[in-house]
């Protein structure tokens, strides 16, 4: 890893960071968290903000799970698109984002912007939890690496698992999957509910209230940034 940092112009920052694996491999009879197996039907223990947990069953028995691809593409493309443009070309972590994350946060002066791609926002919902730190990202960091170096697992699972897991709408209980998603916004709107529109909500569903008008209308700041992320 490099990082040639000067405070005076944050825009110049330099990062880059690679990993050499020299035929690393995972030890089944000492790796403590859930790296292996992830390929197979298995229970998710989600990891919420301030320390709750969710549980989520990724197999068939669950009538909310669902395989990548009985997903609308139009949602997944939209997904990926907001939230991790180069997720099919990335390795784990996008140093370019980092940096850019790196210099809009030491000129705004507080965390403004982070720079996980959703290999990254998978390995915080399943073993980190949301404490941010920089200790918290290293280890987010390494996992997402060993994820799509060392499991064996391909891009498109570990998405599937993502879409699976991640929460949509927040309520009186927390709903997560793509199924309960649509299911949810359909019944706060009278307007048919665009995957840009479900694909928005991801980074904080919570503060969706306060985003529509009275009919269920997304406001005009919240249009712009859904076109956007379409012309992105």
């Amino acid at each position: 890893m490099a990082l040639d940092l000067d405070l005076a112009r944050p825009d110049s920052v330099r990062f880059e960071a690679d990993v050499v694996p020299h035929r690393l491999v995972l030890d089944p009879a000492r790796t403590r968290l859930r790296l292996l197996g992830l390929n197979e039907p298995f229970v998710a223990v989600v990891l919420l903000p301030r320390g709750a947990r969710s549980m989520r069953e990724l197999s068939v028995n669950n009538p909310h799970f669902r395989t990548l691809d009985t997903i609308a593409p139009d949602l997944v493309h939209a997904v990926v698109t907001n939230e991790d443009g180069g997720f099919f070309s990335h390795h784990g972590f996008n140093t370019e984002a980092m940096k850019q994350a790196i210099a809009e946060n030491l000129k705004a002066g507080a965390y403004r912007r982070g720079a996980g791609t959703i290999t990254m926002q998978l390995a915080r919902n399943l073993y980190t939890g949301h404490a941010r730190t920089l200790s918290r990202k290293a280890q987010e960091i390494v996992l997402a690496w060993m994820l799509e170096h060392l499991t064996g697992v391909s891009k498109e699972r570990l998405l599937e698992i993502y879409l699976n897991i991640i929460e949509w709408a927040r309520g009186p209980r927390r709903r997560r999957g793509p199924r309960v998603s649509t299911s949810i916004a359909t019944r706060t709107t009278s307007h048919s509910i665009s995957p840009l529109f479900l694909a928005t909500v991801i980074p904080s569903p919570g503060r969706w209230r306060w985003r529509v008008d009275s009919n269920g209308t997304a406001r005009p700041y919240v249009k712009a940034q859904m076109h956007s992320s379409a012309a992105r």
